[in-house]
C-alpha cells in the first residue's frame, strides 16, 4: 500500500506515471486535476510532501488556475479547512504561499464570485486570531497570500 503521506513514495510514482505516459494534466468528470485531488487531501501529517509534489505537478503541466466546477485547488485547500479543520493556519500559510508561488491567481472566482480569501474569511475566529498572532497584524491575512 502506498503512504500517501510520503513524498518518498507518491513523488517517484508520480514521476514514473508520466514517463509513461500519463498525461498529468487530465481531468476527472468535473475537471478537477491532480493538483486539485492533491490539495484536497492535505493535512498537517503531509503538508511538506503534498507541496512537493504539488510543485512537480506544475512543472509537468498542470494548470495551477484551473477550474473544477468553477474552483481552484486554492478554493478547495480553504474549503477543506472549512469542513475537516485538520490542517492548521499554519499548514495552510505554507500551502497558500506555495501554491502562490508556482502561479496560483489568489483573485480567482468562483461561479458565484468568490475568492479564497472570501471564504478564508469564514473560518472561526479564533482560527483567525491564531493566524495573526506572534506581534504585528500581517494587516490581515492578506500578506500570506498576496506576497
Amino acid at each position: 500500500m502506498i503512504d500517501r503521506n510520503n513524498q518518498e513514495v507518491v513523488l517517484p510514482v508520480v514521476t514514473k506515471l508520466v514517463q509513461i505516459g500519463a498525461d498529468p494534466r487530465a481531468t476527472s468528470g468535473g475537471n478537477a486535476t491532480a493538483l486539485h485531488l492533491l490539495i484536497g487531501n492535505l493535512n498537517n501529517e503531509n503538508v511538506k510532501g503534498t507541496l512537493v509534489v504539488a510543485t512537480e505537478l506544475v512543472h509537468l503541466g498542470v494548470d495551477p488556475d484551473a477550474k473544477e466546477n468553477g474552483n481552484t485547488a486554492l478554493h478547495w485547500l480553504v474549503d477543506r479547512r472549512l469542513d475537516q479543520q485538520d490542517t492548521s493556519i499554519e499548514s495552510m500559510l505554507s500551502a497558500i504561499t506555495t501554491l502562490v508561488n508556482l502561479g496560483m491567481d489568489p483573485n480567482a472566482e468562483t461561479m458565484l464570485g468568490r475568492t479564497a480569501l472570501n471564504w478564508l474569511l469564514h473560518l472561526p475566529v479564533q482560527d483567525n486570531v491564531e493566524a495573526l498572532e506572534g506581534g504585528e497584524a500581517h494587516s490581515s491575512a492578506s500578506s500570506y497570500v498576496f506576497p
